[in-house]
């Protein structure tokens, strides 16, 4: 199975690293831009009159993240790349990454580094799925009527989270995963997800089906 790219980005809870990890001089003029050089290799990134993130180096790349009319997010760079976030899943990416918004950014821009013309969109319908798509590629992940957890992707694998009457927690999937959680067990693993059920369940999902 291809990578789980949505799982995998949604369940980050690192903060993310300053775009100069490398050798080389990284400075930041009166005006805050933040410029990277690395023998003959320069990148800038900096904030427009605006309020949106630009980026460009000295091999004619660019980049920039931006808020629409509609509140969505989107990523565009000069590969013909672009990522269209809506405000529901912006706001917990950047909760994700602890309000690194240039993090973010720089991470969008490495990840598509080698790419050329891809179209990602993270999204929510109506129905409250949260809907990834990229390339061919779509995910969902939405809690039904009863309370339980669904996962389903476009190559047929499915998930589910749900409670028992005993209190504990079950995962399934298609591959013939099956794991139960006890109750004490579930709410240890709350606290380390901030009391997020989904985050628990889509950790499963990239453990397991990855």
């Amino acid at each position: 199975m291809k990578r789980l790219l949505l799982i995998t980005f949604l369940t980050l809870t690192i903060s993310l690293p300053p775009f100069a990890q490398h050798r080389g001089e990284y400075t930041t003029d009166v005006l805050g831009n933040k410029t990277y050089r690395d023998g003959a290799f320069e990148e800038t990134f900096s904030i427009d009159i605006f309020g949106n993130n630009q980026y460009k180096n000295n091999q004619d790349e660019t980049a920039s993240l931006e808020k629409d009319i509609m509140g969505n997010m989107i990523y565009k760079d000069s590969r013909g790349n672009r990522i269209t976030i809506d405000q529901k899943n912006w706001l917990q990416m950047l909760d994700r990454a602890h309000g690194d918004r240039e993090g973010l950014f720089s991470y969008f821009i490495s990840k598509n580094s080698r790419k050329h013309n891809s179209v990602t969109q993270y999204e929510t319908d109506l129905m409250g799925h949260d809907i990834f798509s990229s390339d061919g590629q779509k995910e969902e992940i939405w809690q039904d009527i009863l309370g339980d957890w669904q996962y389903t992707n476009n190559n047929g694998t499915k998930a589910s989270l749900s409670k028992n009457v005993l209190g504990e927690y079950i995962y399934n999937d298609s591959r013939g995963s099956r794991i139960t959680f006890s109750p004490q067990i579930w709410e240890r693993k709350l606290n380390k997800s901030h009391n997020d059920p989904a985050m628990i369940f889509r950790d499963l999902i990239h453990e397991l089906l990855k």
